[in-house]
Parts: structure tokens; sequence; C-alpha cells
């Protein structure tokens, strides 16, 4: 009886210790990836590398130009992930999804984010003893739903002293890519210190911004020779054409002016995109 007792426990913690240990195999089971791969126009160019992968496993996605087009960039959401025709990655929940191939178009149908300019002028002194000392965070956010706008570049502590003026140009930008049919929102955040010239005290100011952008206004814009321009209440749009490249500007006029700032003060904020994307500016 005391040998069919122990026989029956040892099973049970045999069977235990399988349990324990196919749970453990469970945790760190292989997953699939499902890799989803297209291309901006299959007359322009052809993809291939995609489908299923194992969790770790290289995947690597190819480009081949057709037609006398060529190949400008892959890009997942919107954002440009690489340049390279062959394009390499390792398998993961991070990584999985649905990449688009872009290739050269006879007319412009999406470009990028080359550069943001965010103009400061005329407040060398605010008035009641203060002037602006420091540009704490310039943050500016993009999206095609209005409140969902994702992060698209930013500038951190910028130090301005006593002359008032900044053009702040060194912004780190995303690398992502616009489409002419669609219709964007912009959001602006500026983070300010000012200085009391008399106590030496340091105050903060905040200003928020946000207004649409509807590239498709540019076909009723204004033309003159190879450049379109098209007038909105708060921003102006502007496409140039020249030596092959596109560029399209947004300059944004009215940002607010606080209270303490010099009437004499200007505010504006300027984006420009390119295509194709080579461009040197």
């Amino acid at each position: 009886m005391k040998k069919s007792f122990l026989l029956f426990a040892l099973c049970l913690m045999m069977g235990f210790s399988i349990f324990s240990l196919s749970g453990c195999a469970c945790a760190n089971a292989i997953e699939n990836h499902r890799i989803i791969i297209t291309s901006s126009n299959i007359r322009r160019g052809l993809v291939e590398g995609g489908g299923t992968y194992s969790t770790n496993t290289n995947v690597t996605l190819t480009a081949t130009a057709i037609n006398g087009n060529n190949f400008i960039a892959w890009i997942k959401n919107d954002l440009i992930v690489s340049h390279e025709e062959e394009f390499t990655f390792i398998a993961d929940q991070q990584t999985e999804g649905k990449y688009t191939a872009l290739f050269t178009t006879d007319n412009l149908e999406f470009f990028m984010l080359n550069e943001i300019v965010y103009d400061i002028t005329g407040i060398a002194t605010f008035e009641n003893g203060f002037h602006l000392s420091n540009i704490e965070l310039i943050d500016v956010k993009s999206g095609v739903t209005a409140g969902l706008e994702q992060d698209l570049a930013v500038l951190n502590n910028k130090v301005v002293g006593n002359v008032g003026n900044v053009s702040a140009t060194d912004f780190q930008l995303n690398e992502r890519i616009y489409y002419v049919n669609k219709d964007y929102y912009f959001s602006v955040t500026l983070k300010y210190n000012y200085l009391n010239d008399e106590t030496n005290a340091i105050s903060t100011g905040e200003i928020k911004a946000k207004f649409n952008v509807d590239f498709n206004l540019l076909s009723s814009g204004q033309v003159v020779g190879d450049t379109i321009t098209y007038t909105e209440e708060n921003y102006t749009l502007t496409q140039t054409f020249e030596d092959g490249y596109y560029t399209v500007e947004v300059n944004y006029t009215t940002l607010e002016i606080p209270s303490q700032w010099n009437d004499t003060s200007s505010h504006s904020f300027n984006i420009r995109f390119i295509y194709p994307f080579d461009k040197t500016v």
C-alpha cells in the first residue's frame, strides 16, 4: 500500500514538473509576425519580401524601380524607416505591420518634411522691465485627425539672452511624409522664460496654436510661372517647382502675441516640405 502511494505521489510530481516546463515554454513561445508590403505604384516599382516571420528572424524587404523610375524610401505609418532598396530588420511585435515602398512620381503626390522655422522678432525688451531669457520648449505635432496629432519636431532649451530675436531652425525632426490629397492638423506649443530686470525673478509663459492645412487648396491658388500661392485667413500655402524639385511651404503668421511683448513684436511659424527627398536646401 505504501509503495503504491509513493508511486502515485511520484507520478503527480513528474506530471507537475512537465506541466511547469511546458508552461515556461509557452511563455517564451516563438510568435509569428505578419509583414505586409506594398508599392506606392506598381507601374513604377515592385516589392518583395513580405510574409509571416518567426520572432527574431531576419526580414529583408526589396524594392525594385522599373520603367525609368527611382526608389525613394520605405515607410511605415508614414514615417520613413529606410532609404535603402534592401531593408533588413528583425521580426518582432514592434516591427510587424505594413511597409510601403515609395517610388518617384510624375506629379506631386507626396512629400517629406524638410525644415521648420520658428521666428520671434522685435521683443528685445518686454513691457514693465521684462525681457525674454530662454525658450524652454517648442513642440510641433501633426496628424490627420484633430486632437490625435503625433510628435513631429521638438526643440529644447534655446538661450535667447537680451536680444529677444530667435529663429529656431535646429529642430529634431521625424522623417514623416505627407500626402497632397489629405487634410492635416498641426499644433504648436511654445514654453518660454522671461526675466524681471529689477528683481531677476524668472517667470514662465506658454502659447499654444492649432490650425489645419488642406494641401488640395493649392489647386485653386494663384499661379505665377512655376509658383502657386494660396492665402487662407491664418496661413499662406506656396508651391514652387524648380530644377525638378517641388517645394511646398506653409507660413503661419498669426500666432498669438502675449500681452507682455512689445507692440512691434512678430511671431510666425514656417514649415517646408520637399519632393523628391534628396534636395539639400
